[in-house]
């Protein structure tokens, strides 16, 4: 199987290529606009040619635009289109028209058919409750929304098996990671070597500020009678209104000369960790590809770095513990041995050679442990005591979508008591919105795609396919950190998390011959 082939390059390559794209719309709102619809023309083409193609666009786009806002179509400033709810819906309706002609949905001969079907009628359940107990139509729309994504099974599922489609879906997969984990880390380097006068006054992890809706509209200056929005009254820079507008991330001042770059899509940089990881410790080092995995991991791993997501290096740690139980006791214990003596010696030569560094890098690791240090964590733990009263008001079916939670919030950029509608505890948002009842059900489809997995591993183990089964349990092992991570950022019920769910599963489904209806393991 190859992990790397041209294909992967030239989607790296697409990938950055929209992100220039997408910053220079940014910039000139018109050019966005064009943009947008001239993407949508070639989905729809694509989509209506080969359904796998819509299925390919719509998860290199999930990789690539984070909220999913990289273009979009401000409709009489009432409503903002984005790129993916738009090119969702077309997959969903050429999908549609596909089931129509041939009288036979894909999905129900999966074993995932009833856990979908459960949980949809879970989702249905706290859109209705959300709705009887009044919470706002917007906050309940959203909520639901970020579930919706669960429907792409049924196009995915359509296509899984067609001829190549596994292997383009890899080349999909890695070339969206790099292009995601350069820009990352470009911008970091950039506001690293270029942007110290944006730093604030403060010394503690205090983001910068983000323009005000008068400064957003105040910032729209003409040049050449064309708007555009290079500069603006804030003075923030333009990366940085890119990045938080659009939804693609956050770049905030964390001390020293660093600035953090995060943003929820940083998630498939540690899915490619894993993934990259696991086949490295697998593989015979002199097998092909070694060098491109090498720099997969390094890549990530930077990118996670840069991003000074605690959350992600909790996944990281929790995917990594994991990645150990599938690996030979031997080859496990001296894994283990070998990481802590690099992970050691890195940390003393930067305590020597940078020790600002250090200390910044070693506080943001020690409130991990210790959240109420700072003000962000403390923001966390403040959140707790209110969230946990509403699950016990109801704690088997949940308040419904849009709940809101009032609490203090500590961080100068909004003191006081505020309200939220969606929590950094991801599995105590969960329990507040549908409760036991609908966690449980969550629960009962992630069983089946593990045990699933399971079975195809042991198929592709007696087949000889082994970098198939590399494949198949690293994004096992990046589920599993993504499942760490949501302990403390909301990923289960996001389109980013639901996503890398999808892929797992349908690869797992694809190489189940028994559940796929053929005699011998599919190839990919």
């Amino acid at each position: 199987m190859t992990l790397f082939s041209k294909l992967t390059w030239l989607m790296a390559a697409a990938g950055l290529v929209v992100y220039g794209l997408s910053f220079l719309g940014y910039i000139l709102p018109l050019l966005n606009l064009i943009l947008f619809f001239a993407l949508l023309i070639v989905v729809l083409n694509l989509t209506l040619k080969k359904l796998e193609y819509g299925v390919l666009f719509v998860t290199f786009e999930l990789i690539l635009g984070h909220k999913g806002y990289l273009f979009s179509w401000d409709i009489n400033g009432q409503f903002v289109l984005s790129l993916r709810l738009a090119s969702f819906f077309i997959v969903m309706l050429v999908w549609l028209i596909i089931v129509f002609k041939q009288k036979k949905i894909a999905l129900i001969r999966t074993p995932y058919c009833w856990p979908l079907i459960a949980f949809a009628a879970i989702c249905i359940g706290a859109i209705t409750i959300g709705y009887l107990n009044g919470h706002d139509w917007s906050a309940n729309f959203f909520d639901f929304n970020g579930y919706l994504y669960f429907a792409l099974a049924f196009p995915f599922f359509e296509v899984i098996s067609r001829p190549d489609f596994v292997k383009k879906m890899v080349s999909i997969l890695f070339g969206g990671i790099i292009a995601m984990s350069l820009i990352t880390l470009f911008l970091f380097g950039d506001f690293f070597f270029t942007k110290q006068w944006a730093r604030p006054d403060m010394s503690t992890a205090i983001a910068t500020e983000s323009a005000t809706a008068e400064e957003a509209a105040g910032g729209q200056f003409a040049f050449g009678g064309i708007t555009n929005r290079l500069y603006d009254e804030s003075g923030k820079p333009v990366e940085y209104r890119w990045q938080k507008d659009l939804g693609l991330g956050m770049i905030s001042y964390v001390g020293g000369n660093f600035f953090r770059v995060s943003a929820a899509g940083q998630t498939w940089a540690l899915a490619g960790l894993l993934i990259g990881l696991f086949f490295l410790l697998r593989r015979n080092w002199r097998a092909p590809e070694t060098r491109e995995l090498i720099f997969l991991v390094v890549l990530c791993g930077a990118t996670l770095i840069a991003s000074f997501s605690r959350s992600l290096w909790v996944g990281a740690g929790g995917g990594m513990v994991a990645l150990l139980f599938f690996l030979p006791r031997k080859k496990a214990i001296l894994t283990l041995l070998i990481a802590t003596g690099l992970i050691s010696a890195v940390a003393a030569g930067v305590y020597f050679v940078a020790p600002q560094s250090f200390h910044t890098v070693s506080d943001r690791i020690t409130s991990i442990f210790n959240p109420s240090q700072e003000l962000a964590g403390q923001n966390r733990l403040n959140l707790l005591d209110p969230i946990i009263v509403k699950i016990k008001n109801n704690p088997l079916s949940g308040h419904g979508f849009g709940t809101p939670i009032i609490y203090e919030s500590v961080v100068p950029e909004k003191q006081g008591f505020i309200k939220v509608y969606m929590y950094e505890w991801g599995y105590l948002d969960q329990l507040v919105k549908y409760g036991m009842l609908g966690l449980g059900v969550f629960a009962w489809l992630l069983v089946v795609v593990f045990r699933t997995a399971r079975r195809a591993t042991a198929r592709l183990t007696a087949s000889k396919q082994t970098d198939e089964k590399y494949l198949l349990i690293g994004l096992i092992i990046a589920t599993i950190g993504l499942l760490a991570t949501h302990f403390t950022s909301p990923y289960l019920n996001h389109p980013l998390g639901i996503g890398l769910i999808l892929i797992t599963a349908a690869l797992a489904f694809h190489y189940t011959p028994s559940l796929n209806n053929d005699r011998t393991p599919a190839t990919s």
